[in-house]
């Protein structure tokens, strides 16, 4: 989505991105040009083609594409209340955290394979500086933390100088798409298949590394849908939304399940299980078969190659955590891959391709030699990971989207492929 923004607003991001630039070439910058403007609920990105010269004295220019990702908070502050502007600003710093910290270790794990290749694009700059803004402690309290208090009252200037330079930026290698990669959703069966052989070899990476997850513990995030993170509201309001759906849809033709008065209750039980299946999903670092997740594992968030011999390309980081693998997994095939709607066919085809996971898992595991790589994921421990993870899952798309779902609204969303499938295709949400 492009976007205009008036002069001022312009020369001052014209001047930051000039400021940027000139830190991450590795040269003298001649010209720049935006290819595009992406602006998101909770960051802005930016594709950037630059021409420089590695030495002054040359005359031919040396061009090269990058994407800037920034997270203002000045802009943010505007129309966010405190707790969505500190989880905002949260999400941003895990992101510059992971790039800093995390994908330089788990690129090493993967380059001591014999499958050597970057889980994510090259990053030149990360950094994050929220200073003076209160961001201490994790981000899943973000609900026991009072905002700085100029940003209490109503001194434009005050909060104009606490908000100067707060905020997030990451300058990435541009993916190039549609040339060599694209973006598709929903997934065919084939494309799930490349896309958690993706998944697969990053939570090998990772698998029982427990200093690192210890690491992950204590300096990333939990996944997008984690139960404390979630508005408290979302829980409380789950058998209204479920009765909603209930009201506002009809199960679609070819759907061969009927609505038993235990699938009508399925909000209250849903509320009644939630905290359970959560703190089933909530390892500690030392515990088995724990890695790092990616967290937001939409199908938007995975470039797959047209060439089958180069890798998938995984971006959005900002959910990154650890966890149990299988919470990737299960978001993945929920939100982007079209089920059958006979049930006793979409089970076999669902697991298959959790099993096609798994082994894919093992494949890579066993190309690490650290003893804590080669910890064995028993298939029914796994299984019982996937099928929580699937509950959790739906927990919070009945929670956070399901409250006022009706078809025109499915309708208006049905090509907008950054939306969760079961939130815009009436066959995939019933199947």
């Amino acid at each position: 989505q492009a976007t205009a923004v008036g002069s001022s607003e312009q020369e001052d991001c014209n001047d930051w991105l000039s400021d940027v630039l000139d830190r991450v070439v590795p040269g003298v910058v001649t010209s720049y040009h935006l290819v595009d403007t992406i602006s998101q609920a909770n960051a802005e990105g930016q594709q950037v083609v630059v021409h420089y010269n590695q030495k002054q004295e040359e005359e031919d220019d040396v061009c090269t594409k990058l994407f800037v990702k920034r997270v203002d908070a000045r802009k943010y502050a505007e129309n966010k209340s405190w707790a969505d502007l500190r989880r905002t600003l949260l999400y941003a710093r895990t992101e510059t955290r992971f790039y800093q910290e995390f994908l330089p270790k788990l690129n090493s794990a993967s380059s001591s394979s014999s499958t050597s290749s970057s889980l994510a694009p090259h990053c030149y700059l990360a950094e994050s500086n929220l200073d003076g803004l209160q961001m201490e402690g994790s981000i899943w309290d973000v609900s026991q933390s009072d905002p700085p208090p100029a940003l209490l009252n109503n001194d434009e200037t005050e909060k104009e100088i606490l908000l100067q330079g707060k905020g997030a930026t990451l300058v990435l290698d541009s993916i190039p798409c549609p040339e060599e990669y694209y973006q598709e959703s929903p997934l065919t069966d084939t494309q799930a298949k490349q896309s958690l052989s993706a998944l697969a070899k990053l939570h090998a990476c990772a698998w029982q590394d427990v200093a690192l997850l210890q690491l992950a513990e204590e300096r990333l995030s939990k996944t997008v849908y984690y139960l404390p993170l979630r508005n408290p509201n979302e829980l409380k309001g789950m058998e209204e939304s479920w009765n909603n759906f209930l009201t506002q849809f009809e199960p679609p033709p070819g759907f061969l399940v009927s609505i038993t008065p235990s699938i009508q209750k399925l909000g209250q039980r849903m509320f009644d299980m939630a905290e359970y299946v959560s703190n089933e999903l909530s390892p500690q670092p030392t515990d088995p078969y724990v890695t790092i997740c990616h967290g937001d594992y939409k199908a938007m968030n995975v470039f797959l190659p047209h060439d089958d011999t180069k890798d998938v390309i995984m971006i959005d980081f900002a959910s990154i955590g650890m966890g149990y693998g299988m919470c990737d997994v299960a978001m993945h095939l929920i939100h982007a891959r079209m089920p059958s709607m006979d049930a006793g066919t979409e089970e076999e085809e669902e697991l298959r391709l959790v099993d096609r996971y798994l082994n894919e898992l093992e494949k890579y595991k066993k190309e690490h030699k650290n003893d804590h790589y080669q910890q064995p994921y028993p298939r029914d421990v796994a299984l019982r990971h996937y099928r929580l993870a699937v509950v959790d899952y739906f927990r919070f798309i009945l929670g956070r989207f399901w409250k006022g779902a009706t078809p025109e609204a499915f309708e208006s969303r049905q090509h907008n492929q950054n939306t969760v499938l079961v939130n815009r295709n009436i066959p995939a949400a019933f199947s």
